[in-house]
């Protein structure tokens, strides 16, 4: 029906907002430590991870040949270690004169940092790479990518003038790629998140059909439906505890209208009133 369709849209536009894990399982459960050493960080990743988003896994830190960046991202993430704590060491002997025996002798310690501590727009847009269907933790970023992306409505993006890199005066400006999100801010969109996928599995019983009340309708009382009430009492259903726990509000509305603009006659309560029996 038109709005089981809708529905079903509904719930596709919901989970818009986890980035996803382009790799194997295998890649998605390894676990790194982030140089920022914290353990709210650590319950972040698990709970991004459970999801399959790309903020459950890590970037690797720059080595010191990027020593400009590679200090913004300790002032960000870990102010009180030193820059050789979070450096990504790399010895190897890349020579082509090197005795065959040494010629890329391994000599190499990586560093990681947890992907949601970057702002989860720079995460979509700047850092995949649709060719290699990847996320690149790339040098810099476009300052108008910042400026004018990052700070709408008064958001705080948590870049500084100090993550400017320095540019010839005929060069676009630039900011260096660092992980300036707030973890405040990743746990808010994790719990968001969260919330959106309990909608969608919700969404997603209306569709398929099954009950979505806890307790449910006694089945012989549904015999006695015909199919168009039993399609608007699951539909009023799930816009109950959508408004009851505070998810989808939006979308709930937009139901009611549908049911009421399909069914006029209907005059059954709706989320505010409705009590499941």
């Amino acid at each position: 029906s038109s709005l089981l369709s809708f529905l079903a849209m509904s719930a596709f536009d919901i989970g818009e907002s986890r980035i996803p894990f382009h790799g194997s399982e295998r890649g998605l459960k390894r676990w790194e430590t982030c140089i920022c050493g914290k353990q709210s960080c650590i319950d972040l990743t698990k709970r991004f991870k459970e999801l399959g988003d790309i903020r459950g896994t890590f970037a690797k830190a720059p080595t010191l040949a990027k020593r400009n960046k590679l200090e913004r991202w300790r002032i960000h993430v870990a102010p009180e270690k030193s820059i050789a704590d979070i450096c990504t060491i790399d010895n190897r002997d890349r020579r082509k004169a090197a005795i065959p025996k040494t010629r890329g002798t391994k000599v190499r310690i990586d560093k990681f940092v947890a992907w949601h501590h970057f702002h989860p727009y720079l995460i979509k847009h700047n850092a995949f790479c649709p060719t290699k269907k990847h996320y690149i933790c790339r040098d810099t970023i476009p300052m108008d990518t910042v400026k004018i992306r990052l700070q709408h409505n008064g958001e705080v993006n948590g870049y500084e003038d100090a993550d400017r890199c320095k540019s010839k005066s005929n060069e676009p400006k630039k900011y260096y790629f660092v992980p300036s999100y707030p973890i405040a801010k990743a746990t808010e969109d994790i719990e968001q998140l969260q919330r959106n996928y309990k909608t969608e599995e919700l969404i997603e019983k209306v569709v398929s059909g099954s009950s979505t009340t806890r307790r449910g309708s006694p089945r012989e009382k549904r015999k006695q439906m015909n199919p168009w009430e039993v399609e608007i009492k699951e539909l009023k259903e799930a816009i109950y505890y959508m408004h009851k726990r505070d998810e989808a509000r939006h979308l709930a509305s937009c139901v009611e209208d549908q049911i009421a603009a399909a069914n006029p006659s209907d005059t059954g309560p709706l989320w505010s009133d409705m009590r499941i029996a």
